[in-house]
C-alpha cells in the first residue's frame, strides 16, 4: 500500500471575515474530525486562527487526490455550519456583509 500522504491545508473565510469564533469554532473542529474519520483520513492537527482561517494537517492514503480532500472538507463543513448557524450566511453572503 505505500506511505500515507501528509498535507498541510489552509482555508480562509470569504473576505477573511472573522466568523469562526465561539460555538462556531468548536462545531467546526468537531465537523472536521468527523469528516476525516468518515473518509478514512487522519486529522493530525486542526486549528482556527483569528476567527477567519483554519490550518489542517491531514494524513491520507496516497490514492487520495489532495484537491478532492480540500473540496470534501470545505463543502461538507460549510453546508453543516450554514444549516446550524444561519447567521453565517448573512455575514458571508449578505448584501452588506453584516
Amino acid at each position: 500500500m505505500g506511505l500515507p500522504t501528509n498535507c498541510h491545508l489552509i482555508c480562509a473565510t470569504k473576505y477573511r471575515r472573522k466568523v469562526l469564533v465561539g460555538t462556531v469554532e468548536v462545531r467546526l473542529e468537531e465537523l472536521l474530525k468527523m469528516i476525516a474519520v468518515r473518509h478514512g483520513w487522519q486529522l493530525l492537527a486542526d486549528r482556527v486562527h483569528d476567527g477567519n482561517y483554519v490550518h489542517l494537517f491531514v494524513s491520507a492514503p496516497q490514492k487520495v487526490c489532495v484537491p478532492e480532500m480540500v473540496r470534501v472538507f470545505k463543502c461538507f463543513s460549510a453546508k453543516m455550519l450554514f444549516d446550524e448557524f444561519p447567521v453565517l450566511k448573512e455575514k458571508l453572503w449578505g448584501a452588506f456583509g453584516v
